[in-house]
């Protein structure tokens, strides 16, 4: 009985934990050819000069990121003759959300229980409950370049919302993470198809 219980408790954190992923991510194109070779790659700007969200450091660390998670999945940094190039590029996009303080805050202090709703949000009459709320919103984009046909066999997009400057970093790592988790995933299939 006990170890059914740990075994719930365990599912449960694995559920909330991969639910509360900050980053989502988009395929948005595919051409894979039918057969595989890749072996080598290499890492490109698309626009040379212009770095991850603005940071050189964020660039270099992103960079890493990339040749790190591509040899722990068997492929080799090669920058002159690579058989598939990595080209990436980065938006970071001020946005707003309105925000319903009703439902945090229905009745002032709580309905019955005082201690349910010890903070109240401050309810605007003149917005109607609502509350505007900026964010920004990063995204990694990243295309696969088949070398020997100079043409993107896929477009791995990566978005999670950044609210402070020390998420940017963590933004970025799961960004990657997941691209790659994506990419391996589809070149897998591939291999199974062969």
């Amino acid at each position: 009985m006990k170890s059914s219980l740990n075994i719930v408790y365990v599912g449960l954190v694995l559920l909330v934990l991969s639910s509360c992923n900050p980053v989502r991510v988009f395929l948005e194109k595919e051409q894979l050819p039918n057969q595989v070779a890749y072996k080598t790659f290499a890492i490109e700007n698309q626009y040379p000069g212009k770095n991850v969200y603005g940071s050189p450091d964020l660039d270099k660390a992103f960079q890493e990121q990339l040749i790190a998670g591509m040899e722990e999945r068997g492929f080799v940094l090669d920058i002159n003759e690579p058989d598939l190039v990595l080209r990436y590029n980065t938006i970071l996009s001020q946005n707003q959300k309105e925000i319903n303080t009703m439902a945090h805050n229905p009745w002032g202090w709580g309905m019955y229980n005082p201690y349910m709703w010890r903070y109240p949000y401050p309810y605007d009459y003149r917005n109607g409950g609502y509350k505007i709320e900026k964010y920004n919103l990063g995204e990694v984009v990243i295309d696969f370049v088949d070398m020997s046909k100079e043409e993107a066999i896929l477009r791995i997009s990566a978005v999670g919302e950044v609210t402070k400057p020390k998420q940017l970093n963590k933004n970025i790592q799961a960004s990657t993470d997941r691209i790659l988790t994506e990419f391996s995933k589809k070149i897998a299939s591939l291999e199974r198809e062969e």
